[in-house]
């Protein structure tokens, strides 16, 4: 089917099949690539990656069916087997799937692991909001913490707790249960 691409790079049965255009994409394994027809600059390495991909530009999939689903979407990125595949947009734009299965269901998101995953592990420090993160979490914003609350808007740089929350006892019986030590509070107003 190619009529005007150039630039491209295809091994195994039907890759870049439908290729009319598209230029400087690489199809590794059978059927990667096989929609695609003026999509440009993307990568697909393992069986049927990026199969449905017609017009996505910049999109890099790794694994057996990685990004599989993606038809226009761009810039994407899928790693694992059947990452982006199973529940994934089709037109997202910007997102990220890391691990076996994963999918992500907007533009602008990142999906590590998926549901069987118990652990994630993370090393050094993490910022959330945050370019240089100065603790283990540290966290630029509100943040909410309960199954009820996971919905809600946090006052900015405030945080909303659902539940009981404990310092120094790991059974907090109170809405606010401070085990030993000793409680300061600063300048408090006087009721009016």
């Amino acid at each position: 089917s190619n009529t005007t691409g150039y630039s491209n790079l295809a091994l195994g049965v039907n890759s870049l099949y439908s290729n009319t255009t598209g230029n400087y994409n690489l199809a590794l394994g059978a059927y990667s690539l096989q929609s695609n027809t003026t999509g440009y600059s993307n990568s697909a390495v393992g069986y049927g990656s990026l199969y449905s991909n017609t017009t996505g530009v910049n999109n890099s999939a790794l694994g057996l069916n990685a990004g599989r689903a993606i038809t226009t979407g761009s810039s994407n990125t899928f790693l694992g087997y059947e990452a982006g595949y199973t529940g994934q947009n089709q037109y997202a734009v910007n997102s990220m799937a890391l691990g076996n299965g994963t999918y992500t269901t907007a533009d602008n998101q990142v999906v590590i692991g998926n549901d069987s995953i118990t652990q994630t592990l993370l090393k050094g420090n993490v910022g959330i909001g945050e370019a240089i993160p100065g603790s283990k979490l540290s966290v630029s914003g509100g943040a909410t913490i309960g199954v009820n609350y996971d919905t809600t808007v946090a006052p900015s740089s405030g945080l909303l707790v659902e539940g009981n929350v404990g310092i120094g006892t790991t059974a907090p019986a109170q809405k606010l249960d401070i085990e030993k030590g000793h409680i300061r509070l600063g300048q408090v107003a006087a009721p009016s």
